[in-house]
């Protein structure tokens, strides 16, 4: 029923949202993870996503677990923690399919890039990590394209190309219209993130930085940032940006996000 399937995009939703308390309880202080749970629950595109019947917040919460698995592998040299992206983005790809490899894969890059040779993954975790994905989210679609050739044409063309070149005209938007939208989505939560953001920019040279805040802030900007890149835009792209700025009020409010009075009147407002 319709009832059945929304309450399955909130349950959805919600489990997302234990996924951000954890790691707000692993990366900040935990008097955090509870606001950063409620920012993912009650920005304004989460809401509105919750209440409508598509596959985005099933592909949000694999992505999000897989993410913080990520900094996990990263943070502790995890072998079990880097195989377990892999195997999450791989169910993943079977929820929305493969754009979720390129949401962590950009999300990875830009961190990469930014904290150099201290962002590494155990290598062997990432072998399995990868044979895990591609057992997981691969088999489904060979067995849809062995059963009918046309679709994979089908995908290139209208899923892949159109979107890349702009031939599909029923989505084509400005460049900066995710970054708008961005901020109104995140509303009423927009004032708090803007404020953390700024607390947590890095003063000096990006490769001194704190590489926990580093791969917050790129979780929250790169995915946005991506998908601006394309002349097609749907709103709900940005979602994978939405966890990720949750974690970084939490980890801007372990450092004291709340003691100076400009502060206070961000968070008032």
């Amino acid at each position: 029923t319709e009832f059945g399937g929304r309450f399955v995009e909130q349950l959805a939703l919600l489990t997302t949202a234990l996924v951000v308390y954890r790691a707000a309880r692993r990366f900040a202080d935990p008097r955090w993870a509870l606001p950063a749970a409620l920012i993912v629950l009650t920005s304004g595109l989460t809401f509105a996503l919750s209440r409508g019947l598509a596959t985005d917040l099933f592909q949000l919460l694999f992505v999000s677990a897989s993410l913080v698995a990520i900094l996990d592998a990263a943070t502790r040299r995890s072998f079990a923690h880097a195989a377990a992206a892999g195997a999450l983005l791989g169910v993943a790809m079977l929820a929305k399919g493969p754009i979720a490899l390129l949401v962590a894969a950009s999300v990875w890059l830009a961190f990469a890039i930014a904290v150099r040779e201290r962002a590494s993954l155990p290598w062997r975790g990432v072998a399995l990590g990868a044979a895990l994905f591609a057992a997981i989210g691969v088999p489904w679609y060979a067995l849809i394209m062995h059963g009918d050739p046309a679709i994979l044409d089908w995908f290139l063309e209208v899923q892949l190309a159109s979107r890349v070149t702009g031939s599909d005209r029923g989505h084509l938007k400005d460049a900066t219209y995710l970054l708008r939208l961005w901020v109104l989505d995140l509303l009423p939560w927009a004032p708090p993130v803007a404020l953390a953001r700024a607390r947590l920019r890095p003063r000096g040279r990006l490769r001194d930085a704190d590489p926990i805040d580093v791969f917050l802030l790129a979780w929250a900007l790169v995915p946005v940032l991506l998908f601006s890149l394309f002349p097609t835009k749907l709103g709900s792209y940005i979602a994978p940006a939405f966890p990720g700025a949750a974690l970084v009020v939490a980890r801007a409010g372990s450092r004291g996000l709340r003691d100076d009075r400009r502060a206070r009147r961000v968070l008032a407002a």
